[in-house]
Formats: C-alpha cells, sequence, structure tokens
C-alpha cells in the first residue's frame, strides 16, 4: 500500500503510482489504474499507465 506519507509530490503528481508500480516490480505498460477524480486521472495519465476511469457510484 502506498498513502500520502510515502510521497513528497501527492497527486496529480505520479509519483505514488511510480512507486506502487516499482514496489510490485512492474512496468507501466503491464499496470492499470481505477481513478476517480480528476486529479487522480491527471496522475494515472502521467505515470504512463493504462488507467479506467470510475464514475457513477455512491
Amino acid at each position: 500500500m502506498v498513502t500520502q506519507e510515502d510521497v513528497i509530490n501527492v497527486k496529480p503528481d505520479p509519483e505514488g503510482f511510480i512507486l506502487a508500480m516499482k514496489n510490485f516490480g512492474i512496468k507501466s505498460q503491464d499496470t492499470i489504474i481505477f481513478e476517480d477524480s480528476l486529479v487522480g486521472i491527471e496522475a494515472a495519465k502521467k505515470s504512463g499507465a493504462n488507467y479506467f476511469i470510475v464514475s457513477g457510484y455512491s
């Protein structure tokens, strides 16, 4: 698990996503990120990973 306390730069910086990929030893092209916020989507795009925009849940 990667939390805000593990990174210097928070979203929309992709640092958290990149750190998670590094911790699991996986490449961005082999990753899919599920995001529901605008800053999270921006960070996912910047990370180079595939991403899925989640909307319409409550």
